[in-house]
C-alpha cells in the first residue's frame, strides 16, 4: 500500500531535483526534465489511486510556452518553461509544507458509499473519472465558451483573420480579370 507519508517522501528528493533543471537549453527535450515530469506524474497518479486528492496541474502544463506551442525567441521559450518549472515546483512545496504542518489528508470517500440495492454489477464505463472533464453528446457554442481555454480561441480567430485576409488578397489580384 502507498501511504501519503511514503509520497511526501519520495517527492522531497525530487522538488530538490527540479531546483536544478532551470535554464535548460533543450528545456522539455531535456532527458534529465523528462525523467522527473515522469516520475512526478507517476508518484501523482499512484497517490490518487489511493483515493487522495493532488493539487498539482504538471500533467496539464504546458512547458514549451505561456499558452499552447510558441515559436517565438529562445529566450521567451525559456521564461514559459522556467515559469512553468517553478509553478510545478511551488506546488509541490506546498504540498510538503502542508503535510509537515497538519500530517496527511483524509482520503476522499468512495464515489458509491452505499450498498447496491439490485444483485446486478453496476456499469461504471459511462461514469467519468473524477478529475476529467465529461464532453457533451452536442457540442454548442456555450459549452465551448465555458470550456475551451483562451489559447484555442485565439487559435480559431487566427484562422479566420488568415482566411480573411486570404480571400481580400485573392480578390483584389483577381478582380480585374473577372
Amino acid at each position: 500500500m502507498f501511504t501519503y507519508e511514503n509520497f511526501i517522501n519520495e517527492l522531497r528528493p525530487l522538488v530538490v531535483r527540479g531546483q536544478a533543471l532551470y535554464d535548460r537549453p533543450s528545456r522539455i527535450k531535456d532527458p534529465d526534465f523528462r525523467r522527473w515530469n515522469f516520475e512526478i506524474i507517476d508518484l501523482i497518479v499512484r497517490i490518487q489511486s489511493e483515493q487522495y486528492d493532488v493539487n498539482c496541474s504538471i500533467a496539464t502544463r504546458s512547458f514549451a510556452s505561456y499558452g499552447g506551442s510558441y515559436t517565438g525567441s529562445d529566450k521567451h521559450a525559456i521564461d514559459a518553461y522556467n515559469l512553468g518549472l517553478k509553478d510545478t515546483i511551488n506546488e509541490l512545496e506546498i504540498l510538503i509544507e502542508r503535510y509537515d504542518a497538519h500530517g496527511a489528508p483524509n482520503p476522499r470517500a468512495p464515489r458509491s458509499a452505499s450498498v447496491p440495492t439490485t444483485t446486478e454489477p453496476v456499469d461504471k464505463s459511462s461514469a467519468a473519472p473524477m478529475n476529467e472533464l465529461q464532453h457533451p453528446k452536442h457540442w454548442t457554442l456555450d459549452w465551448l465558451w465555458r470550456h475551451m481555454p483562451v489559447s484555442g480561441w485565439i487559435y480559431i480567430l487566427g484562422g479566420l483573420l488568415t482566411l480573411l485576409v486570404i480571400a481580400f488578397t485573392l480578390g483584389k489580384k483577381l478582380g480585374p480579370l473577372l
